[in-house]
């Protein structure tokens, strides 16, 4: 039986705290290099010793209950049907439960950093972390329902666990959805500092500095260093916009001084300056420029230069 606890489990040494006789154990569990998801089951009162592991371990309790608490001593963590609680991977920990049901999540913190770190903000430093239980209730219900519909999927569901998008979606959800539950220390800083992330400013960046480029937006992601989606979901998240909507409107500010300056004898005409900054359509262009500026684009060309 423990041959079989440590093929399933963390390395462990296992204390038994009544009779060993009519002990049980089940586990289910499927993973893959990502992530991996599953079901335990332990009967009676039992407590183990868990050696630091290298992965993030989520566990949910689904009857009955569980404690962990640094093996050197420090305060006991508690979790009964509901709740969840990361497993510490900073050092030893003594875990005790009784007549439990656990769902069991575990990610692969190298995948993490790779999958949304420059969308978070956070390496892999951040991610060595103690136990800790979520930030706010609503945040554990919220990732609770993610590992049901994870489960539902890659435990259950042969078909989907095959497919490669299905499982990269499955694991993109978990991962930022664990930095969101969690106390990561990267975002806690990010927060204190008010800052968007790196992946948000070099997008920024990048398309303040080539508004006047005919740049597209896996250019745009490319020079913010992720995907297509995860900079999407940054922008929206921290700009409220998306990376197009916000080309537009830089590209909008451009013209829009382009035609402060421009007069009349100067050869420049609306249409000509909304073609060089990214308006082919001169209609669309005049809607846009109303919308933002409350006039018409040619209501804003001067008829003298404009004083030096």
């Amino acid at each position: 039986m423990h041959d079989h606890l440590r093929s399933v489990h963390v390395e462990h040494s296992l204390l038994f705290a009544g009779e060993v006789d009519g002990f049980e154990c089940r586990s289910t569990m499927v993973e893959e290099d990502r992530f991996g998801v599953g079901l335990l089951w332990h009967s009676a009162a039992r407590r183990i010793v868990v050696e630091p592991y290298p992965l993030l371990t989520v566990l949910h309790c689904l009857d009955g209950m569980v404690a962990m608490a640094p093996w050197r001593g420090g305060a006991e963590v508690v979790i009964r049907p509901g709740q969840s609680l990361l497993c510490g991977r900073d050092s030893r920990s003594a875990v005790r439960w009784k007549d439990c049901t656990l769902g069991a999540v575990v990610l692969s913190p190298a995948a993490i950093v790779a999958e949304v770190g420059a969308l978070a903000g956070i390496g892999l430093d951040d991610l060595l972390m103690g136990t800790a239980r979520p930030v706010s209730a609503v945040r554990e219900r919220h990732w609770g329902s993610v590992v049901r519909h994870v489960s539902d999927g890659f435990l259950r569901n042969p078909e989907i666990r095959d497919s490669e998008l299905s499982r990269t979606a499955m694991f993109h959800l978990l991962a930022l959805t664990f930095v969101d539950t969690f106390p990561v220390p990267g975002r806690e800083r990010f927060a204190e500092h008010g800052q968007g992330p790196l992946v948000v400013r070099r997008a920024v960046e990048f398309i303040e500095e080539h508004a006047g480029d005919d740049i597209t937006l896996v250019q745009i992601a490319t020079a913010a260093g992720v995907g297509v989606r995860a900079l999407q979901q940054g922008m929206r998240r921290h700009r409220d916009t998306t990376p197009l909507a916000y080309l537009r409107e830089v590209r909008m500010g451009h013209a829009h001084r382009a035609l402060l300056r421009a007069v009349a004898d100067d050869g420049s005409t609306v249409a000509g300056i909304a073609t060089r900054w990214g308006f082919p359509h001169a209609g669309r262009f005049s809607a846009l420029y109303r919308e933002r500026y409350g006039a018409s684009p040619g209501d804003a060309r001067r008829e003298e230069p404009p004083s030096p």
